[in-house]
């Protein structure tokens, strides 16, 4: 009986603590990174619960024909209104155009907090905006969506290089999945807070936001690719011993990987190329 306990107890001492077939601390990292996901499902779908209430109290398309019924107010149409849903999308072409630039030069780790400061500041500005200010929530909008272009192709970025090749699918399957679980709770958090409080949705954004910035500073190491990349081969080795990566492998690939362009000069250079093939 006394050889049992030893036995167990080295036996924890020589195989790590596995969830779902992943090393604790790649569980800890996937699910920290992967909260990208869940802000950007949460940013794109409160806004269609909540407009109406937005319309009424910056007080959009006003005069509307037909009165202020929630009812007259959904039928009645203007630019503003309009803007309010699709000023996301100006920020995300944005942030998907920067992103990749912004990880390559301050690391997937430090670019990803970037974008959760944008999430927070951009949902401040929305829930503070008012009659008279609605720019103050174009402005949050915007800020928000070049959070959720950066964050989507940083966080997979991420991902993806701290992945093993067995796991690799299952992990970015699970940034998937938490885009879908933040799109229900924006519509849970909204028919939660009811009508008249749809600042209060907008605030909640800012929970998931705060969460994945404290565990991304605080527990998480940097990729070790992008470590090795710009011959940092210390930290790397530490970051790589931390996720349980082999570094001799991580070596091999870094060495015969060739340095990826920036979004935005891959994009040029495909319309360039385009352009010529039509000429």
């Amino acid at each position: 009986r006394r050889d049992g306990p030893r036995c167990v107890r080295a036996h924890r001492r020589i195989v790590p603590y596995r969830f779902y077939g992943m090393r604790r601390s790649l569980a800890l990292h996937a699910l920290g990174i992967s909260l990208s996901g869940f802000i950007l499902g949460y940013d794109l779908c409160f806004i269609g619960s909540i407009l109406v209430d937005v319309q009424r109290s910056l007080e959009l398309c006003y005069p509307c024909e037909g009165g202020y019924s929630d009812e007259a107010l959904a039928k009645c149409d203007c630019p503003g209104k309009s803007f309010a849903v699709s000023s996301v999308a100006v920020g995300a072409i944005l942030g998907g155009l920067g992103g990749g630039s912004v990880a390559e030069w301050l690391g997937r780790r430090s670019a990803l907090l970037a974008t959760d400061v944008f999430f927070v500041a951009g949902a401040a500005a929305m829930a503070l905006a008012g009659p008279g200010s609605a720019w103050l929530f174009y402005v949050g909008r915007i800020a928000s969506g070049a959070a959720l272009g950066a964050g989507g192709g940083i966080s997979s970025t991420f991902m993806a290089e701290i992945s093993p090749p067995g796991l690799r699918g299952r992990l970015m399957e699970l940034n998937e999945l938490m885009v879908c679980t933040g799109c229900l709770v924006a519509f849970a958090a909204a028919a939660a807070f009811g009508d008249g409080r749809w600042q209060y949705t907008v605030w909640a954004a800012v929970l998931p936001a705060a969460a994945q910035f404290l565990v991304v500073a605080g527990l998480l190491q940097e990729s070790p690719r992008w470590l090795f990349g710009r011959g940092e081969e210390a930290r790397a080795k530490r970051a790589a011993a931390a996720l349980s990566m082999d570094f001799e492998e991580l070596r091999a690939a870094a060495g015969s990987a060739e340095p990826s362009p920036s979004t935005v000069k891959a994009v040029l250079a495909a319309l360039l190329a385009h352009k010529h093939e039509v000429a």
